[in-house]
């Protein structure tokens, strides 16, 4: 009988060891659970993208801890800063033209023919009218000239020119003939703007009018004596 109990109850041992390690392979088994190849593909991306980003913030947190840096640090003085404001402002005005400047390359003169007309001829052939002194101006822009005079009024964007009579309105001022147009910029270049065959240059000459070029180092534009009025162009800013 002993023997037979001790069978007995190694079985039951058993069965129970049995199931108790049936039980703990299905836990073991769940909690490796198959993951496709798809699934890591995208978990990859996702945390490239976050790495990206994360350099991104970092590189803007940088920025501004400079940028911070700079206003906060003893060493930037008030006058620094009001100096380099002052200097952005004097670079506006030099390149709107509101500053007097000199620098090397041509003076123009140009005046009325002075030779007998032809029988059949108009006497508005060979004198100076507001188109030629455009297409000369236009000419001189392409050619790289960086700053432009006529009779002392300095050349802006909103300079108008036209004839008025025997004379010429520059900047809402009346000037007669002669004329000297200064430009800034490359001689060479603005010179042989002027003067190339088949010109206008040219031209002027084959209708008989003065026209005379000549390089300088040294030639002054003055800076623009009228003021500027804006009534309706407005940044996108105020329009929104």
């Amino acid at each position: 009988m002993n023997s037979k109990a001790r069978v007995i109850g190694i079985f039951i041992f058993c069965f129970i060891l049995g199931v108790c390690l049936t039980v703990q392979t299905k836990n073991t088994d769940s909690e490796h659970a198959f993951v496709s190849a798809k699934v890591l593909s995208d978990n990859e991306v996702s945390m490239a993208a976050e790495k990206e980003e994360i350099a991104r913030i970092q590189e803007l947190i940088n920025e501004t801890q400079q940028t911070l840096s700079l206003y906060e640090n003893e060493r930037v003085s008030h006058s620094e800063i009001i100096e380099q404001v002052e200097t952005n402002y004097n670079d506006m005005k030099l390149l709107a033209g509101f500053t007097q400047v000199q620098g090397p390359g041509i003076t123009i003169f140009l005046d009325d023919g002075v030779r007998d007309l032809y029988e059949w001829e108009n006497a508005n052939d060979i004198i100076v009218h507001d188109l030629d002194i455009m297409i000369i101006i236009n000419e001189l822009i392409k050619s790289g000239a960086e700053a432009i005079s006529i009779n002392g009024e300095r050349y802006i964007p909103t300079t108008e020119v036209s004839c008025s009579g025997h004379t010429v309105k520059i900047n809402g001022r009346t000037h007669a003939r002669p004329f000297y147009i200064n430009a800034v910029g490359d001689p060479s270049m603005l010179h042989s703007a002027m003067t190339i065959p088949g010109g206008y240059g040219a031209l002027l000459l084959q209708y008989g009018l003065i026209f005379n070029v000549e390089k300088s180092d040294s030639v002054i534009v003055p800076a623009y004596k009228g003021s500027l009025t804006i009534d309706y162009m407005m940044t996108k800013e105020e329009v929104q």
